[in-house]
């Protein structure tokens, strides 16, 4: 017997043990997850922000970007420079879950890191990441204490523009 969800991301279809994922728009190709192998363009993205010092940013970007693309092939890095593109704002009592904040708000440079990888290695780049700036704090003596991780599905596509002209 087959049963279907739809979520305002993606389409769950399950026949028996089998599950497929549909995302938005993609042609009805099941996402075979679990022991089976996987087809399709799906994605698990992690957005990581976390604060550090302008003077450390290109080593502490070039390090942990270098790190995760060794394993997964590439990573995407955005930080803030003396011009701050990046800036964040929090409360000091902002890990708690309020209705409002008390704490003072402070004002850092943050660096930003996306990095897409295939579902089934989502619990590999998540302890990754955590070993990578575990590191990255140790080596370039960093005082960054809290990181702010977020996971996303998505769909990755790639075209070769050269193809298109």
């Amino acid at each position: 017997m087959a049963t279907a969800e739809r979520s305002n991301c993606f389409i769950v279809i399950t026949f028996g043990d089998d599950l497929h994922l549909y995302l938005p728009g993609q042609t009805m190709t099941p996402l075979q997850i679990g022991n089976q192998s996987m087809t399709g363009n799906t994605r698990i993205r992690f957005l990581v922000l976390f604060s550090v010092s302008p003077d450390k940013m290109d080593a502490v970007g070039d390090f942990i970007a270098g790190q995760l693309s060794r394993r997964f092939g590439g990573a995407t890095l955005l930080y803030s420079t003396e011009n701050s593109t990046l800036t964040g704002f929090w409360a000091e009592d902002g890990q708690q879950f309020k209705a409002s904040y008390e704490g003072q708000v402070h004002k850092e440079p943050i660096i930003s890191l996306m990095l897409s990888v295939l579902p089934e290695d989502e619990e590999e780049a998540y302890t990754l990441i955590k070993k990578n700036l575990s590191a990255a704090a140790k080596r370039f003596q960093l005082d960054t204490r809290y990181v702010h991780v977020e996971t996303m599905l998505t769909s990755a596509r790639h075209f070769d523009i050269r193809a298109i002209r």
